[in-house]
């Protein structure tokens, strides 16, 4: 039915967890490698750090929740896609 992948990262230090732009940047080029097709997105900037972003896509969902003061993020990727 499809592929599951839930992952979560301690010890993100290549990447700023708190910077919307290139969390987004990284998530989009990721889901274009996988063929799949964006079709909505929310996000969240929490105070006084920490994002949230959830891609909708035609082929299921991908989403992010950060923890920068851990240097840790979840991302759960759903794809129903070949």
């Amino acid at each position: 039915m499809g592929s599951h992948l839930i992952m979560d990262f301690v010890g993100v230090t290549k990447v700023d967890l708190n910077d919307m732009a290139s969390v987004e940047n990284i998530l989009t080029s990721a889901i274009k490698k996988t063929d799949c097709t964006i079709i909505g997105k929310q996000e969240k900037k929490f105070e006084p750090q920490g994002l949230t972003i959830v891609y909708v896509l035609s082929e299921s969902h991908m989403s992010i929740h950060t923890w920068p003061e851990y240097n840790a993020c979840a991302i759960d990727f759903y794809n129903c896609g070949p």
